[in-house]
């Protein structure tokens, strides 16, 4: 995927500091399915946009209702594709002991099986001082670019005891989106355009101009992320399958008006929306080539031994 560079900001410690500080709990998160929390966690911050937007592209797309279809489950789903293609292939203990050598990939493994309490205690607070150390230390960009994401995800959907009691004339709840779209940018700036990051403009799209200002560097993060998103799209013709803006001028229409959608062949996870004729004929050059019936794409097309392998060890470094 083609990466729009933009002058990198040195990253505000304090946010770090702020996530390690206090057991902030995962909203959404599971206690009785942690191995779907992990496949969240999984699809959503470790492959680029471009792998996995099948996948959580569907209508619940939490469910993972496709692919891969031939692992031995009366219901199988991504879920099950991490189970037996990355959790059964090491033990978390033995994780921990390459996460203890500062095996990097251990490491952010390490970090998500904290947060979705496989084989262990959840323990976000321990997950966010291992992703401080991996985004701080001596990493490759494609690691650190990871450890962002999964930052963003963390401020994305972390919740804060009292959410809507200002601190310093911000709320939490204000305070996390601002960190989760910093945090996006910063993964936007290491090369990885996650899901997540999709995720985030996509939020920031439709949110009506007067509910939110941003100025100086976070308007600056933000573009950066929007103008991902765009590659992102002409790249994939991918459209959100929920949405309430319009796929040409990026906004929302007046309350009580509908969107309409394409009526082509497109497939409907490239299916756009608009908010007039206008739009829809405007966004025609863009749209037309995706507008096709063979370009349906395959359900089994999420079930590639690389969508899970990334970011993981092959060598247990605790048999040697």
């Amino acid at each position: 995927m083609t990466t729009i560079m933009s002058k990198p900001k040195i990253p505000d410690a304090n946010y770090l500091t702020y996530l390690t500080t206090f057991p902030l709990p995962l909203r959404g998160s599971s206690s009785k399915d942690p191995l779907q929390t992990y496949a969240v966690l999984y699809t959503l911050c470790f492959p680029p946009a471009t792998k996995s937007y099948l996948i959580n592209s569907r209508d619940e797309p939490m469910d993972f209702d496709y692919a891969p279809s031939h692992l031995d489950s009366g219901n199988p789903n991504i879920k099950q594709g991490c189970r037996h293609r990355r959790v059964r292939l090491r033990s978390t203990k033995s994780v921990m002991v390459g996460a203890k050598l500062e095996i990097v990939d251990d490491m952010l493994e390490l970090a998500i099986r904290l947060w979705a309490g496989v084989d262990t205690a959840v323990d976000t607070r321990r997950g966010a001082e291992i992703l401080k150390r991996v985004y701080e230390g001596p990493f490759a960009p494609e690691k650190k670019g990871v450890a962002a994401s999964l930052i963003a995800h963390f401020f994305f959907h972390c919740e804060h005891p009292a959410m809507d009691t200002p601190i310093f004339g911000m709320s939490p709840r204000m305070r996390h989106w601002v960190a989760a779209i910093h945090w996006a940018a910063q993964s936007c700036r290491l090369g990885l355009f996650s899901f997540i990051c999709n995720l985030i403009a996509e939020c920031a799209l439709s949110l009506p101009d007067d509910k939110a200002s941003y100025e100086g560097e976070l308007r600056g993060d933000l573009d950066l992320v929007l103008a991902q998103r765009e590659v992102f799209v002409g790249e994939t013709g991918y459209q959100p399958r929920m949405t309430t803006i319009c796929g040409q001028c990026l906004k929302t229409p007046p309350e009580g008006s509908r969107l309409l959608q394409c009526a082509g062949s497109c497939a409907r996870v490239r299916r756009p929306q608009y908010c007039s004729r206008q739009c829809q004929k405007a966004d025609w050059s863009r749209h037309r080539k995706w507008c096709k019936k063979d370009l349906d794409p395959a359900s089994d097309s999420v079930d590639e031994e690389a969508l899970y392998n990334m970011h993981m060890v092959n060598d247990d470094p605790s048999k040697s």
